[in-house]
């Protein structure tokens, strides 16, 4: 019980000291390069998922969430801390093209902060989906989308890829809700996928997985520099954050809306 302890304890200490080297070093020591340009300057994917914005979001440390402001010139995320319930919520700010290393938040680092949200509007009336979301295998990690015609969601519901996959529904003309559609294997695994979102431009679709691709190995561990070194690469096991052309999530609304 006592080495479990130590070994958690240590764990956040990495975890922590990697987010506050970043913020120390301003990114100039390598571990969060600073990087330029829309989206934190990454190549846009195409209609299969892509890591995002590895070494700087996607770190080999527990990372999850990614929403841009609707200016696309602040961003944030969440690490969740190897402690038991704690998260961690970061954001990166963009001035004349460059943009900022991640720092914590000013409300969060002490208690446990995660899936952060930015609302275009107040909702003045309350809505209560039906059973074919909210049923009796859960349907959380919830993304709105602004105009309201569509909301995806994660559910481990019967019929999925794995623990927990993604699913969207679309809005009818009379209000209704579509049935929800599984996103498919190319977005879900037999992991688990949670937090998605749409970019404010509408183009791209964001979300977190535990996947790891069929061919990534584990390496031979020689030295503690070995271990620390998985540690801070993505695909070790820990969550990642995807994006993908949102071309995908809207070539399912012709076929939603026809059921």
């Amino acid at each position: 019980m006592k080495r479990t302890t130590v070994l958690m304890v240590l764990c956040s200490a990495v975890v922590l000291g990697a987010v506050q080297a970043a913020q120390d070093a301003g990114g100039s020591a390598g571990l969060f390069p600073v990087p330029n340009g829309p989206y934190l300057g990454q190549k846009p994917p195409g209609q299969l998922p892509q890591l995002f914005a590895p070494g700087i979001v996607s770190t080999g440390m527990d990372d999850l969430n990614a929403v841009f402001a609707a200016d696309a010139t602040e961003f944030f995320f969440t690490v969740k801390l190897p402690v038991r319930g704690r998260h961690v919520m970061l954001t990166m700010k963009q001035a004349g093209g460059r943009w900022s290393a991640p720092t914590v938040l000013a409300f969060s680092g002490q208690y446990n902060d995660a899936d952060p949200a930015l609302a275009p509007r107040l909702y003045p009336h309350a809505e209560v989906f039906d059973e074919r979301i909210v049923s009796e295998y859960g349907g959380g990690d919830v993304f709105i989308a602004p105009d309201q015609a569509m909301i995806i969601f994660s559910s481990g519901r019967p019929g999925g890829y794995g623990n927990s996959d993604l699913y969207v529904s679309f809005r009818r003309e009379d209000r209704s809700w579509t049935a929800p559609q599984n996103l498919g294997p190319a977005i879900n695994s037999p992991y688990q996928e949670y937090c998605p979102s749409v970019s404010p431009d509408g183009k791209y679709f964001f979300f977190s997985s535990y996947k790891r691709p069929e061919d990534a190995s584990v390496p031979t561990m020689r030295s503690l520099d070995d271990i620390l070194r998985m540690y801070r690469q993505p695909y070790n096991g820990a969550g990642d954050v995807y994006w993908v052309d949102a071309a995908v999530i809207h070539a399912l609304k012709g076929t939603s809306l026809r059921e």
